[in-house]
């Protein structure tokens, strides 16, 4: 499903330039400067001394959209990861982060319409504050998309958050702006999340019906990659496919260790998705025991942070966002 955002008939968006590490970042807001109000909010986010500040301007009485909690876990974690904050986050804030990303979004959905601002004070090396604006647009195929506006410069993707925090932020308040015949992005880094209708939400872009069979794929690394687009695409039935041969890889002792331990990434990956929360739980042990027996250094793939950090934390987000249980804010 394709990603390319149709806000209405003849709209256009017009983003910020991406900022290149090492280009002072530019923060005029003279085009479309800062209402009163907006101004107001980032004053109190520059202030804010708490871990994590949601600002939310949802109405409390709006019926909602159902979201899956396991998917939801998923994606808003590969958030979390791309800007650090899942090592800086304590739990109850990562849980907090993921649910104002994907939960409480409403039925009636109005292009560019503020949803919540999602605020990490101090994030940047200057002091500034990270801002994740909280939106929604279409996709192509009118599917609802959840829009993060960032106000990092761009590439955070390419170059890692690490040099992205030591820039200055690209704009100081990011938000989509009704121009009168069209709308504007503020905000160098754009993330979009498509809604499914069966509630999954997935930011892969993928398109089940263009994906090659794996009979078709040689070699494990190209089957354990594939298997990320199949998951996370558009048909939940071709989500069967993967297992055979992800098992395969996992259960091959003649394999390297490593893809053996992505392949069973994905099989933990696939068991979430089915919202199969107990098998998940397994392989996460499994594959935890697995790396550990084999005296290898994997910190240089990321692979040890993956199977020891982040799929406990995954586990326990998708369970509290399950039950509807706060108890982990």
């Amino acid at each position: 499903m394709k990603l390319r955002l149709i806000a209405v008939v003849a709209a256009v968006l017009l983003c910020t330039a991406c900022i290149s590490p090492g280009t002072p970042a530019k923060k005029s807001e003279t085009l479309f400067p800062l209402t009163i109000e907006e101004s107001d909010h980032l004053e109190g986010y520059r202030k804010a001394t708490r871990e994590i500040v949601i600002d939310d301007f949802t109405n409390s009485e709006e019926v909602l959209r159902y979201t899956n909690p396991y998917t939801q876990a998923y994606e808003g974690y590969r958030v979390l990861r791309l800007f650090g904050l899942h090592k800086t986050l304590s739990l109850p804030a990562q849980y907090e982060f993921v649910r104002a990303l994907y939960s409480a979004l409403p039925i009636h959905l109005t292009v560019g319409a503020p949803l919540r601002n999602i605020i990490i004070p101090s994030w940047f090396s200057n002091g500034e504050p990270l801002i994740l604006h909280i939106t929604q647009a279409f996709t192509a195929n009118q599917d609802p998309v959840v829009l993060a506006l960032a106000n990092t410069a761009g590439g955070i993707r390419r170059h890692g958050y690490p040099v992205i925090k030591r820039l200055e932020p690209a704009v100081d308040y990011p938000r989509f702006i009704n121009t009168g015949d069209g709308y504007a992005i503020r905000g160098n880094e754009q993330y979009a999340t498509v809604i499914f209708p069966d509630g999954r939400v997935s930011a892969s872009g993928a398109i089940g019906h263009l994906l090659p069979p794996f009979e078709d794929i040689e070699g494990s690394r190209a089957i354990i990659n594939i298997s990320d687009a199949y998951l996370r695409d558009e048909n939940i039935e071709n989500d069967e496919d993967v297992f055979e041969p992800l098992r395969a890889i996992a259960n091959d002792e003649t394999e390297e260790p490593i893809l053996r331990i992505h392949a069973q990434l994905q099989l933990f990956m696939y068991y979430l998705f089915q919202g199969d929360v107990k098998s998940a739980q397994r392989i996460a042990d499994t594959v935890q025991v697995f790396m550990l027996e084999q005296g290898g250094d994997f910190t240089e793939s990321g692979t040890d942070e993956l199977v020891l950090n982040d799929l406990p934390a995954i586990l326990k987000i998708a369970r509290a966002l399950d039950a509807g249980d706060d108890s982990l804010r």
